[in-house]
């Protein structure tokens, strides 16, 4: 690692506010055209080249918005183009009120671009576009001879605790990286993951998470690893997918077990255990077993990932098929 990235890597571990955030994306998009053609590119990507911005064409950035006399209306930055358009760009290290209601008021018509860690829903908003920090920092990662931008990327992923690594042996050491893996993995599906409601408990550790059957009916599982570590648990130490019956999907769960073939076929996941108020899919981890030696053989922790994203798609995309049925 150069002086570069270890120095931003130590600035991430400070647990800056999104205010400093913003201040060092300011810095880097006055200073550095190659960051403002990643966000440019992106942009373009995302809108279908709808908003078609490019470095020549770019002024200057604003960091101070003093025109707006609202402080709740202040957006983070404002980039201004030689043609006396704006881009809106709005920062965002947590979920919170995200005031896109309010910036298109305040600033009608202009492009808006909602910079966040997790992927968020602006399809009812024609005027935003939503980019990821990990989008931006994929984008980074591809120019790793530039110092300066391989340092911004080591800050943004220590701010978000993005640096996860490869799973090497299933030690306490690695359970932090297996359940960014997962977090990552039901963003990536669009599920939203439920953080008030708690997922880590001393049986397993993981994420609550929602997604609809149809109008009326919506599952709210949880996806995470089984520690196996309770001596009245029947279920092994690996990856589990857990529905609790709720009173009004007792037809579903019935749906559910019935077609527990479509399910685990395709060697997804092993039989389903249920009782009468639970059930649970797995992946058994356990010593010996095959799932254990398919996901530690991977080489890489995309690939990683990529099998617990699989498994999470494959159990609620069957699930969804047969309870239409």
């Amino acid at each position: 690692m150069n002086d570069v990235a270890k120095f931003f890597e130590t600035l991430a571990e400070r647990n800056l506010k999104e205010n400093y955030i913003s201040d060092i994306l300011w810095a880097l998009i006055e200073s550095n055209v190659e960051f403002l053609d990643i966000l440019f590119e992106l942009i373009g990507e995302k809108t279908n080249k709808t908003h078609n911005f490019n470095r020549s064409g770019f002024s200057h950035a604003k960091r101070e918005v003093t025109e707006v006399t609202e402080v709740t209306g202040r957006p983070d930055l404002i980039l201004y183009f030689n043609d006396e358009s704006q881009l809106i760009i709005e920062v965002k290290k947590y979920k919170r009120d995200l005031q896109l209601d309010l910036y298109d008021k305040i600033f009608n018509n202009q492009p808006k671009v909602l910079l966040s860690y997790y992927k968020e829903d602006v399809s009812n908003y024609p005027n935003w576009t939503n980019i990821t920090w990990s989008e931006i920092t994929k984008k980074l990662d591809e120019l790793m001879d530039n110092n300066l931008l391989n340092g911004f990327s080591h800050f943004i992923k220590g701010v978000f605790n993005m640096n996860c690594k490869k799973v090497e042996s299933f030690s306490i050491n690695n359970l932090v990286y297996l359940n960014m893996m997962i977090e990552e993995s039901l963003k990536s599906l669009n599920y939203n993951i439920r953080y008030r409601d708690k997922g880590f408990t001393d049986a397993g550790s993981g994420y609550f998470f929602s997604y609809p059957i149809n109008d009326n009916i919506c599952l709210y599982p949880w996806i995470g690893i089984n520690y196996n570590i309770q001596s009245k648990s029947k279920n092994p130490f690996g990856l589990m997918f857990w529905l609790n019956q709720g009173h009004k999907e007792q037809g579903f769960f019935n749906k559910i077990i019935n077609n527990e073939g479509k399910i685990i076929e395709g060697g997804y996941a092993d039989p389903i255990n249920t009782s009468a108020d639970q059930i649970v899919i797995m992946q058994d981890w356990s010593e010996g077993k095959e799932f254990r030696a398919q996901f530690l053989n991977k080489n890489s922790v995309e690939e990683q990932t990529a099998l617990i994203q699989n498994f999470i798609k494959r159990i609620c995309e069957t699930i969804e098929e047969v309870c239409k049925e």
